[in-house]
């Protein structure tokens, strides 16, 4: 569809490759959008929404096997009075939403932008949050496999953590 955007991708081999953003509904909804590389095509894939949702969009995706994927974003009410961090996995099969600790501050609007998976027992996430007053600060969060944690993170001067590698469970590095 016309203003689907595609923000994340993330390929195990030449033939097996998703991407992740989010496509408008019939009213003007956005919705969680994923495709899937086959090495000859792009299908799409359902993926499911936060109930409730008046906009649910992914922005980063990483796949540790064909059958292991990790997908990260944000969703909100249509009144911003509820809104929170997405994490959805692919088990080769089906999307299936993940919860989600959210940041404890009051009045803001969470958002994960980066994920990265050296194992699909070991991802980080890692975003930001914004509030009407003005307020800024980066999330990190941790998927040990069964769960994820909210992490301690430094300061950042804008708030937000856009991006996120790890080479290893242990190692990663964030902008």
């Amino acid at each position: 569809p016309s203003d689907t955007r595609l923000f994340g991708l993330s390929c195990t081999s030449s033939s097996a490759c998703t991407a992740v953003g989010y496509s408008p509904n019939a009213t003007g909804e956005l919705r969680t959008y994923v495709q899937r590389w086959n090495g000859t095509s792009w299908s799409v894939q359902t993926s499911p929404n936060p109930a409730g949702a008046y906009e649910a969009q992914l922005y980063s995706v990483s796949c540790t096997t064909s059958t292991s994927c990790m997908a990260v974003g944000g969703w909100r009410e249509p009144t911003d009075v509820s809104s929170g961090t997405l994490t959805m996995s692919w088990n080769g099969t089906s999307w299936t939403i993940l919860t989600t600790p959210q940041p404890p501050f009051t009045g803001t609007i969470p958002h994960l932008t980066g994920v990265s998976c050296s194992a699909s027992t070991a991802c980080t996430a890692v975003g930001g949050y914004g509030g009407e007053d003005f307020t800024h600060g980066a999330i990190v969060q941790r998927w040990n496999g069964t769960s994820w944690a909210l992490q301690s993170s430094p300061s950042s001067p804008n708030g937000d953590l856009v991006a996120v590698s790890c080479p290893t469970a242990v190692k990663c590095i964030a902008v």
